[in-house]
């Protein structure tokens, strides 16, 4: 393989697997309308910041659940399977 058929192979693969924040951010945002859909919290008055996804074929992705103005801080666990949310739990941070 030559160095261009290399580096070709490389940006390929690079876009293929995208940044890790990219998938982060997708799964906040299931996590997030999930949570709107089953009226678990009110996501207009928070902000959601990704913080860490670990698993398999089942990912457990925990977020920080900041107010926007005034009220409690959450930490939540969102498990996800094949890009749908199985369940999520709120835990006071």
């Amino acid at each position: 393989m030559n160095f261009k058929a290399l580096i070709a192979t490389a940006a390929t693969v690079s876009l293929l697997t995208g940044p890790a924040f990219a998938d982060g951010t997708k799964q906040v945002e299931v996590c997030k309308a999930f949570m709107a859909e089953n009226d678990i919290i009110d996501v207009d008055a928070y902000r959601f910041k990704y913080e860490d996804a670990k698993g398999g074929r089942v990912k457990t992705v925990e977020i920080s659940v900041i107010p926007v103005a005034e009220g409690p801080k959450y930490k939540a666990e969102c498990k996800i399977r094949s890009g749908r949310v199985e369940a999520v739990e709120l835990i006071d941070a």
